[in-house]
């Protein structure tokens, strides 16, 4: 009698425990087991981490690039401007560009990179043109995107004005079904072929001229007017200092953007600087030959002092002077400085009549 009864108790406890597992997995399903409220959902779509370690490949790839300005667009796509386009360009753009921001922000403040935003403007578009133009960028954000089943594959790479890869990076992100189908839709794939390079003008090279950031970043200087107010035809001189001994170049822009070389010229070449010391330029001996004078108009006017270790081979005309006008002239200059290693300063300066 006790063994029935302890064999029925056991087979009515273990009957019991798999009513319990039925009522539970209904209770979590909403009462139909596969049916419940987590049953068929599409996976939530969490870009950030994947968008994240993009952003980390791309600011390690540019450890060593003379960049100084990044242009990034919501539009993320040639063509077109709807909804679901500056949706999708917002979801890949600005957490890309917040990881880049993040990483530039660490950098020591002479080696950091400007992020700008073009909301809503089209690669190569006019308008785009412009404002790479306005915000002085020599770079922008790009890329290819391929929708799978169940993940997008993304290239996104950073390129220069001229259309020069120069970093890139190649991951997948995980997608919800719907979101890529819709996107699918919505956005053209990129061409595989190399986008149109942009139409660049004499300006905006010389502005690039002037803006060249400092390659070495040993060398440390200051530069500043020595006199002021700076009148219009009046003489101009000014006060520089360098960390190291090096040979110094002089680069002026006036307020029309039109950029000159002060030194060295067709009758001085690179002066040497003493560490630490401040120099006037020009010294007693250089005015004996040459002086600098303010030209009208009167406005806003800028020098740029570049220092070297090593004389920099600047080109010169049949005058002896460093030529600033045409293209090729100005391409040379900025290829020169991109391989020449010196520290640099600039400052601005209001002449008046």
């Amino acid at each position: 009698m006790e063994t029935r009864i302890w064999w029925f108790s056991a087979l009515l406890s273990a009957l019991l425990f798999a009513v319990g597992c039925c009522t539970s997995t209904q209770d979590e399903s909403g009462g139909q087991p596969g049916k419940g409220e987590g049953a068929g959902k599409k996976p939530a779509w969490r870009p950030e981490t994947t968008l994240d370690l993009i952003a980390s490949d791309l600011a390690l790839a540019l450890v060593d690039k003379q960049v100084s300005c990044i242009a990034i667009s919501e539009a993320f796509g040639p063509g077109g401007e709807g909804k679901d386009r500056s949706k999708f360009g917002t979801y890949i753009t600005e957490p890309i560009a917040a990881g880049l921001r993040k990483r530039f922000d660490e950098r020591p403040r002479e080696r950091r990179v400007r992020i700008v935003a073009l909301l809503n403007k089209v690669h190569r578009s006019p308008e785009w043109l412009q404002e790479m133009s306005l915000h002085q960028a020599d770079a922008f954000l790009t890329g290819t995107y391929m929708p799978g089943k169940r993940e997008f594959e993304l290239t996104i790479q950073v390129r220069l004005r001229s259309g020069e890869v120069i970093a890139s990076s190649h991951r997948k992100l995980p997608a919800s079904e719907d979101y890529l189908r819709e996107a699918a839709t919505a956005l053209p794939a990129w061409p595989t072929h190399e986008p149109p390079k942009a139409t660049v003008d004499a300006t905006d090279l010389k502005r690039r001229l002037y803006h060249a950031p400092a390659t070495d970043s040993s060398i440390r200087v200051a530069v500043r007017p020595a006199d002021e107010p700076v009148r219009v035809g009046g003489k101009i001189s000014f006060l520089v200092t360098s960390s190291a001994n090096g040979y110094l170049s002089l680069l002026y822009q006036n307020s029309k953007e039109h950029v000159a070389f002060l030194l060295p010229n067709r009758a001085c070449g690179s002066p040497t600087l003493r560490a630490n010391e401040v120099t006037r330029i020009p010294t007693p001996k250089m005015e004996e030959a040459f002086e600098f004078e303010a030209d009208e108009p009167a406005g806003w006017e800028r020098v740029k002092a570049i220092v070297s270790a090593n004389p920099i081979p600047w080109p010169k005309d049949a005058a002896g002077d460093v030529p600033t006008e045409t293209i090729g002239q100005l391409n040379a200059l900025l290829a020169l400085m991109a391989e020449a290693k010196f520290g640099e300063a600039h400052c601005e300066f209001q002449t008046q009549r």
